[in-house]
């Protein structure tokens, strides 16, 4: 092109070539391997990412590489997204229709118990989970126990309370909450001669429309600074 003063784009005209392979420059022999190294360094620190996400991050520390190249040596390496976790995992979820309320109602006193654990937030923005217990014959609110975090165990000693001070109810109602289904409660209402009743999550009954209840939602929220043990 110097020597008869033609530009690129007509020279590369005439003779019927691309102005890219004029332009290219081989890169150094050893670049392929530095950049699978490369990018299997970033899969191994980010397992949950697929290879757009590795060619990403490998143009922002200023490789010089395309997403379908990223791609190809992806595939030959046999790079590939771990499966995802079961949702199965963990206790597993029991309950029915056969413990809603129109199936085993309360009858007397202490027949049936009703307990849930609902949520709310401080000014702060703080978590509260709030445990519920009711008696679903005189809709009597037995307590609430408000704590950042709820477990097995804490159900166990507040409910050890509430039997101390109530009486111990022959049914105790709940959804399949991780907190109501765990083996160690289930293990102590058996050793109380409780039997706990367990539904499908989030279908607890209203006060007064299902001939069920509720664990008094409302009510939890009334006061979180000071909640009664007992209200009529």
């Amino acid at each position: 092109m110097a020597k008869f003063r033609v530009s690129e784009r007509r020279a590369c005209r005439l003779v019927g070539a691309h102005r890219s392979t004029h332009r290219y420059v081989a890169g150094p022999a050893d670049f392929e391997l530095k950049l699978v190294a490369r990018m299997t360094e970033i899969a191994a620190e980010h397992s949950r990412w697929g290879y757009r996400m590795v060619h990403a991050a490998l143009v922002e520390e200023g490789w010089l590489v395309n997403r379908k190249r990223v791609e190809r040596l992806w595939r030959s390496e046999g790079l590939q997204v771990p499966p995802p976790r079961s949702k199965s995992s963990g206790q597993k979820a029991v309950g029915d229709s056969a413990g809603a309320a129109k199936n085993l109602p309360a009858l007397y006193p202490n027949h049936v118990w009703s307990y849930d654990v609902v949520s709310d937030h401080t000014i702060d923005g703080g978590q509260l989970r709030i445990l519920n217990v009711i008696d679903e014959c005189t809709r009597e609110a037995l307590g609430s126990h408000v704590a950042r975090h709820i477990g097995a165990r804490q159900v166990t000693r507040f409910l050890g309370k509430l039997f101390d001070r109530h009486g111990t109810p022959r049914y105790i109602r709940a959804d399949n909450g991780r907190e109501f289904i765990a083996d160690h409660v289930r293990g102590w209402l058996k050793e109380h001669g409780v039997t706990p009743v367990h539904i499908e999550k989030g279908r607890l009954s209203r006060p007064g429309i299902d001939g069920g209840s509720e664990p008094a939602k409302g009510w939890s929220h009334a006061s979180t600074e000071e909640v009664p043990e007992r209200a009529a």
